[in-house]
């Protein structure tokens, strides 16, 4: 899944990750709505540097958001492998 990593730089240099978000704009605008509220000017996009990211979201095995669809549906086309952390995700099997 690729996701927008938002970046702002203090006047001192200092960049700090302010949020990752699949909707920068939305985000923003959310942003805005907060700051407004306190009093504070809103930003424009160009105030943050923004990163393209990739994310890896896994899920509980025994949802139906694994991002597999129902894995009941398709159960000979995906194995659940158990993490060392304990964690389960899933793969397609190998042919």
């Amino acid at each position: 899944m690729k996701l927008d990593a938002i970046f702002w730089t203090d006047p001192y240099g200092q960049t700090e990750l302010i949020a990752i978000t699949n909707d920068t704009k939305r985000w923003l605008e959310i942003n805005n709505k907060l700051r407004v509220g306190d009093g504070e000017d809103p930003e424009s996009i160009t105030d943050f540097t923004i990163e393209e990211v990739n994310a890896d979201i896994f899920l509980p095995i025994d949802t139906d958001a694994s991002g597999f669809g129902k894995l009941e549906e398709n159960a000979d086309k995906y194995e659940s492998i158990k993490a060392d952390n304990e964690d389960y995700f899933v793969q397609e099997k190998e042919e």
